[in-house]
């Protein structure tokens, strides 16, 4: 038996593909109305996107399912319960992040980072008897 790695790729349809050439010449610099291409250097100017921000969602899990837990000898570890291991609880954070760049304002580095919110929603405990 031998071991291999296999990596799941996505499949694009030709319009799928016509749609990513057709984003990615949108950031490609426009000089007199021409896409600007030096043949000389074989290069081509892109745009520097400053004013382009990411933002990106993702779903984390509240709690593993198995976990390794470190205690003192002597002392007691807590019991971890759920309703099912099925359906754990998640929770959604949103992330902002744009070029790195100097502020001339501030006369310091913008790193980029704009922020990271959780989407969490405070409700009442539900009670078996009204």
């Amino acid at each position: 038996m031998a071991k291999y790695s296999s990596v799941l790729k996505p499949s694009l349809t030709e319009s799928n593909k016509v749609c990513r050439l057709n984003w990615a010449l949108q950031s490609v610099k426009d000089i007199d109305g021409a896409k600007f291409f030096d043949p000389m250097f074989d290069t081509v100017h892109v745009d520097e996107n400053w004013l382009t921000v990411h933002v990106d969602e993702k779903w984390f899990f509240m709690s593993r399912i198995q976990k390794k837990v470190y205690g003192a000898p002597g002392e007691k570890i807590k019991q971890r319960s759920c309703k099912s291991k099925r359906h754990l609880l998640k929770v959604m954070f949103l992330s902002a992040v744009a070029r790195p760049r100097w502020d001339d304002n501030k006369e310091e580095w913008f790193d980029g980072k704009i922020g990271t919110w959780h989407f969490t929603e405070t409700v009442p405990a539900q009670r078996r008897s009204s």
